[in-house]
């Protein structure tokens, strides 16, 4: 004689109403909807998530969405952008993925640089100062004429990072140049 199994009352994932399932899969469900209404909400609320600001739980409406409100977000865009130590690495990151967008790139040194170019700045023709420069604690401070590498077409308007694009300058020089592309021997 075969047993009929009991199908327990479960709790409604979206209403919280207790019912009693049809079937003994709709009970070992991992989410029970008591009608096909809740169901459809069920399905359309995305779960709770806690905003990393205030703290506050809110339903999300997108799965992107990682803060309660826009000045939740905003306050995130002070404390990540306002950290200067951050804002450099950002900087580097996004000049690292423009040198890989423009293609291939060469490891250019400026001891090879210097050597290449015989110490010459490219812009004003005047000789660069690798001693310009001096240590405070941890940061490495330039003058206006110790060398740089600069790219001739800069890597902004889809430069590449090899040998055949880059040439020395003074940091001034190159400072002054800025994104502009400029044939060599032109001052600015």
């Amino acid at each position: 004689m075969s047993r009929k199994r009991v199908v327990p009352d479960v709790i409604c994932s979206c209403c919280g109403k207790q019912y009693h399932p049809h079937y003994m899969r709709q009970a070992l469900a991992s989410e029970h909807y008591c009608s096909q209404q809740c169901q459809l909400e069920g399905q359309r609320r995305k779960p709770d998530a806690i905003c990393p600001i205030c703290g506050k739980v809110f339903v999300r409406n997108d799965d992107r969405k990682t803060y309660c409100s826009r000045s939740c977000a905003d306050e995130s865009r002070k404390t990540y952008f306002g950290d200067p130590v951050r804002k450099d690495a950002v900087k580097k990151r996004e000049r690292r993925n423009r040198m890989a967008n423009n293609g291939h790139h060469d490891i250019i040194t400026l001891d090879r640089l210097i050597m290449r170019d015989k110490n010459t700045c490219h812009i004003c023709g005047k000789e660069c100062d690798k001693n310009d420069c001096s240590r405070n604690d941890s940061t490495f401070i330039v003058g206006k004429r110790y060398p740089s590498v600069d790219h001739v077409i800069p890597l902004c308007s889809g430069g590449t990072h090899t040998w055949s694009n880059v040439m020395l300058a003074h940091v001034s020089c190159n400072s002054r140049k800025g994104r502009n592309s400029t044939p060599p021997g032109h001052p600015f």
